[in-house]
């Protein structure tokens, strides 16, 4: 008798396809906050079930953004790099550039930014030319680490090292 393979991907599908009132059968499957975690001594992670201990060591963009960071950016011209600091007061001040706000060498200057479900930012930046006034781009984070921030609007990618 031949065995048909199932894609991995049709099985995850189908695990998560039931609806929020239908009952979990814990015989296969278990939600994250139900799973006890037991400290250890070699641990300083303190949670009470794996939900929790997730959410702990969940890099928030929020609490790591404020302060100073290298810019190496990607696009044309290619390679410049800047500094760009993100203030408590969701100012920002940029020296050198700063692709992904289009605060580059063809003009415009930082103003504010705005942290949105810890997976976007809204960079504003006055325009080079007076007129146009301010414009926010929403810039999604590509990646996100306590020290690195990977930004790319679709033109532009900037990469942020933590000074």
């Amino acid at each position: 008798m031949r065995r048909r393979a199932v894609c991995p991907a049709l099985l995850i599908t189908a695990a998560f396809a039931c609806s929020a009132h239908e009952a979990i059968d814990t015989e296969r499957r278990v939600l994250a906050e139900n799973v006890l975690h037991e400290a250890t001594e070699a641990s300083a992670l303190r949670a009470d079930n794996v939900q929790n201990a997730i959410d702990a060591i969940t890099v928030k963009l929020a609490d790591v953004i404020v302060g100073t960071w290298s810019v190496a950016n990607y696009g044309e011209p290619p390679d410049v790099a800047g500094t760009v600091t993100f203030n408590a007061d969701t100012t920002y001040v940029v020296d050198g550039q700063f692709y992904v706000a289009f605060v580059a060498p063809w003009g415009g200057s930082a103003t504010t930014y705005q942290v949105v479900a810890n997976k976007l930012l809204i960079l504003g930046s006055q325009s080079y030319n007076a007129s146009e006034g301010i414009r926010n781009e929403a810039v999604p984070v590509v990646e996100l680490k306590p020290t690195t921030i990977t930004l790319h609007n679709g033109v532009f990618a900037s990469v942020l090292t933590k000074q």
